[in-house]
């Protein structure tokens, strides 16, 4: 991982990560057939880095830590969060990850590198919580590959979205068609404006608009129907657009 991206992790206190849920992009970013990669291994490196980076931390301040004079359990919290601070760390996040890998009642000096281990896993898990935006919910696998997903790691929280709605309700803004702020629950229609450009409108980009839209919901209903419910677990409310989508198609398809 980048040093600017780690430097701007220390400040963070959830990570989101967007996610090519149908396989249809590799490890390095590359346009593959859907399907032929597997979203798995990308969250597991994510998680795998995250925490040699911070092991990395833990072992360049160990011997410090070993060197003190560390006899009870609040001696050792508050040694561990000040060699953690810089990483956003506080006593409760190390007093929650001593308890979860069951390290409270050991001296520093008798810990084991699986005991380290351990230890940095459950701080990971605590102070950087990661959130899945399952994006591109829309392309045939998936559907298989979210619930592949939600097996393996039952510990995140993964949110079936797609970002191609989102953008259509975007350009229908900037169209005059309705009014949207990205992020909204909903929308306003701009009937005035509907009635007024009306006849501009067939045959035209927006025609297209519709077009697209509706093979996009028409062929996602039943991906709709599933995970719509999932929308309103709304990650900075900004992946809630099935219900949106159908209103827009709506408006669009009575003007056409």
């Amino acid at each position: 991982l980048g040093n600017k991206f780690l430097d701007d992790l220390r400040q963070a206190d959830v990570l989101v990560l967007v996610l090519d849920i149908s396989g249809s992009t590799n490890e390095r970013g590359e346009a593959v057939p859907a399907g032929s990669h597997d979203p798995a291994k990308n969250i597991l490196f994510l998680e795998e880095e995250l925490e040699l980076w911070m092991l990395a931390i833990v072992e360049n301040n160990w011997a410090k830590f070993a060197r003190q004079p560390l006899t009870s359990k609040n001696q050792v919290i508050d040694a561990l969060s000040k060699g953690l601070s810089g990483l956003g760390v506080n006593a409760l996040h190390i007093d929650q990850a001593l308890s979860k890998s069951k390290l409270s009642e050991k001296q520093l000096n008798q810990w084991s590198e699986v005991d380290k281990r351990a230890f940095v896993h459950a701080v990971r898990l605590i102070s950087k919580p990661i959130v899945i935006a399952a994006n591109k919910m829309d392309i045939g696998p998936s559907k298989d590959n979210l619930e592949k997903l939600q097996k393996t790691f039952p510990h995140l929280q993964i949110i079936p979205c797609s970002a191609e709605a989102e953008l259509t309700l975007k350009k229908a803004d900037k169209a005059g068609i309705i009014e949207y702020v990205s992020g909204q629950n909903d929308f306003v229609s701009k009937k005035e404006q509907i009635n007024r450009f009306k006849k501009l409108w067939k045959g035209g980009c927006l025609a297209t608009y519709v077009n697209k839209l509706s093979t996009f919901l028409i062929k996602n209903k039943d991906v709709r129907d599933r995970y719509g419910k999932y929308a309103r677990k709304t990650i900075m409310n900004h992946f809630n657009i099935w219900d949106r989508s159908m209103q827009l198609l709506e408006i669009m398809q009575n003007a056409l």
